[in-house]
């Protein structure tokens, strides 16, 4: 990434100002070089998905926690009526989570020794969908949503306020497995671990230069394509990794291997400035930017797996909505997929509890400038089941989109479908005012 703009011959305490300005616009770029076969590769993706979307994207998200749309195949069936009667165009089934599938899959057998999350054992959720949708002539496009990613759980804390990552109400046999086989990112102090105290839960992340981790997501892409009729799938914000991960000494290794390659030893980690300096500044932005580049090459090999057959297909990326938040926390340069036409399609969650924030969001530049090299929708959280969002907030939010030439997803089926029903009929009503 740095090759370019050689640091090691000017001495430390006289670099340039710009430096830091620099570094910050080379957060969009990816350290990996491409062929021009890739060019073509991203630039068709993108061709894809403008061509498969001729109207907005109209989505919704389907998960299987807190919800009870995939205990059974009428429940699948119930819901997919109810969503295209709504007027959305899409669905996004997660196929992807704690680390199971809710199809059967060899990839996690080869990985885990089990091919499917245990309750969904004897059926493939993900077929009945399909199955449903081509039945009854629906006509919903079908996304599966991989929507942990790199994310991995190890179980809800005993005590959540003295939370113990020993004392676990029961431990994940799929978290367990990945660490005893050291395929897991460690923390600076060595754990591989890290509490959150939103959800209760002891949370960590698969390593994506790991070769185990990287066949097993690329797997698990290659047999929802191959083996079903699918409009695309789609990583978001959890395809990424906690800001304080990364520390393992494979990690550490190669990075130094790359600053010296790139003549920037004097930033290696083992190496101290003072707290403030420009000299730390630009050490720790060289650090989040490599670790980051890491995750955006596995996701841009997920991409890979885009059939480049077919004009119906679109690789989708659905990030947090604030880049700041979104490098800054979880090193995900969302706009690096985008910008460098990997991803087709990019679905921003804009989960906002006013229209002068969400408003403010949509409008930035991250997703304006974005917009010109993929097509965008805005996601849309209608709050949980029993605390819903107000409707005139959810209505105002889908025209403000609508208005501005980008399509909603919500999030997520149950709060919009279950209780008062004035507010589905609001929704619909809202839906049906675009294209």
């Amino acid at each position: 990434m740095f090759g370019r703009h050689s640091l090691s011959k000017a001495p430390l305490a006289q670099l340039p100002a710009l430096i830091l300005t620099l570094l910050g616009a080379l957060l969009l770029l990816s350290c990996s070089s491409e062929t021009s076969s890739s060019d073509e590769l991203r630039q068709h993706s993108v061709d894809r998905a403008v061509a498969a979307d001729s109207s907005l994207r109209k989505g919704i998200w389907l998960t299987h926690v807190g919800s009870s749309v995939f205990q059974s195949r009428a429940n699948l069936e119930s819901a997919l009526v109810n969503i295209k009667r709504a007027g959305f165009n899409t669905v996004y089934p997660v196929i992807w989570n704690k680390g199971y599938t809710t199809f059967p899959s060899e990839s996690l057998r080869t990985f885990a020794g089990v091919s499917i999350d245990p309750q969904f054992q004897g059926r493939d959720p993900l077929r009945e969908i399909i199955e449903i949708n081509e039945s009854r002539q629906l006509g919903l496009k079908v996304i599966p949503w991989f929507e942990y990613g790199l994310k991995v759980v190890f179980g809800a804390a005993r005590n959540p306020s003295q939370p113990d990552p020993r004392d676990l109400v029961s431990l994940n046999p799929i978290a367990k497995s990945a660490r005893d086989r050291g395929l897991l990112l460690r923390r600076n102090n060595g754990s591989e671990m890290w509490f959150d105290s939103g959800n209760g839960h002891f949370f960590g992340f698969f390593n994506p230069l790991s070769q185990p981790v990287r066949d097993l997501l690329n797997g698990i892409a290659k047999e929802v394509t191959s083996r079903y009729n699918v409009a695309g799938f789609q990583i978001d914000d959890h395809f990424s990794m906690h800001a304080e991960f990364g520390y393992n000494p494979e990690l550490r290794q190669a990075y130094s291997s790359y600053l010296r390659q790139k003549n920037l030893s004097q930033y290696d980690l083992g190496i101290s400035y003072p707290v403030g300096s420009r000299e730390a500044e630009v050490q720790k932005k060289m650090w989040s930017s490599w670790r980051a580049d890491q995750v955006i090459d596995a996701a841009r090999e997920l991409g890979r797996n885009v059939p480049a057959n077919s004009s119906n297909f679109v690789y989708q990326i659905s990030p947090a909505g604030e880049i700041g938040f979104s490098f800054g926390r979880w090193l995900q340069n969302w706009r690096s997929l985008v910008h460098d036409r990997i991803a087709g399609e990019f679905a921003v969650q804009v989960y906002r509890e006013d229209m002068a924030s969400f408003t403010r969001l949509i409008d930035d530049d991250s997703i304006r400038v974005s917009r010109t090299r993929a097509v965008a929708s805005i996601g849309i959280f209608a709050g949980y089941k029993g605390k819903p969002r107000p409707t005139t907030l959810l209505v105002n939010q889908v025209r403000a989109a609508f208005s501005r030439g980008m399509g909603v997803n919500f999030f997520f089926y149950d709060t919009l479908f279950t209780g008062d029903q004035s507010r589905i009929e609001a929704i619909t009503k809202a839906l049906n005012e675009s294209p």
